[in-house]
């Protein structure tokens, strides 16, 4: 295989590879915000633990949270 095919299927992978990742993160945030609604958290309370469990920014956390609010 040529350097420049070699490239464009290492570049594949990994846009793969992170686009995988962002799907699994977004799972497991969806998961978690089940759960504390099902225990009956709030809304900030559960962006509080999303923000601290996945290490994202406040704002992050609070977009994620109110996208998989139910």
């Amino acid at each position: 295989m040529c350097n420049l095919s070699q490239g464009i299927k290492e570049a594949g992978i990994a846009v793969g590879e992170k686009r995988g990742m962002e799907k699994g993160i977004a799972e497991g945030i969806r998961a978690t915000v089940e759960i504390c609604q099902e225990d009956g958290k709030t809304l900030d309370s559960t962006s509080m633990r999303i923000k601290e469990k996945f290490s994202l920014s406040p704002e992050d956390a609070t977009r994620y949270v109110k996208r998989f609010w139910k």
